[in-house]
């Protein structure tokens, strides 16, 4: 693989995962690589109408992990949710893919 034209050259392909569990709050684990590091993440609901809502920001540990707890405000109904990374000084801004936890 040719190296890299720039200093962030990282790719910070994040996941977010979690689990259906009914009524109780939503939780959610960012999981990015470990160049991540110090970076902020905000965690995004995805509303019906297209609105989104920062429903929590946190910073990644030195693992490149984050974890968060959302209280659930929609009972059994599903959440559609996404994760925002912001830019260190070896990695570009990211996002995850869409997750859906009900």
């Amino acid at each position: 693989m040719p190296p890299c034209p720039t200093a962030r050259c990282s790719p910070a392909t994040p996941t977010l995962k979690g689990s259906d569990n009914g009524k109780r709050p939503d939780r959610l684990l960012v999981n990015a690589i470990a160049k991540t590091a110090g970076a902020e993440v905000r965690l995004i609901r995805l509303e019906g109408d297209g609105e989104r809502t920062v429903v929590g920001t946190g910073t990644l540990n030195d693992k490149g992990n984050h974890r968060f707890r959302v209280e659930d405000l929609n009972g059994r109904r599903a959440t559609k949710y996404v994760a925002k990374i912001s830019a260190t000084e070896t990695t570009d801004p990211s996002a995850t893919s869409k997750k859906r936890v009900r």
